[in-house]
């Protein structure tokens, strides 16, 4: 009877170590899949960063010349006064 015991004890362990491993595959499986939609998420923010970094960029440029443009055409310029020279 005691050794029936002891193997049923036994048997028990096993099957609960065996749930516990279970259990911490599927956590980890969760954290992977987790952790991987993350990398895609920061892949296709740093994306988008840089696409408005360059959109910022040519707005810049064509503001930047837009105003040049502005300014050597403007009549304070061309004010022939030794103020503006």
């Amino acid at each position: 009877m005691a050794k029936q015991s002891l193997t049923h004890f036994l048997g028990f362990l096993v099957i609960l170590l065996g749930y516990m491993l279970y259990e911490q595959t599927q956590e980890r499986k969760e954290l992977y899949e987790t952790s991987v939609k993350a990398d895609v998420a920061i892949k296709e923010l740093t994306l988008a960063i840089e696409s408005q970094k360059n959109y910022i960029k040519q707005l810049e440029t064509y503001y930047s010349l837009m105003y040049n443009k502005y300014y050597q055409e403007s009549p304070i310029q061309q004010n022939k006064s030794p103020i503006y020279k």
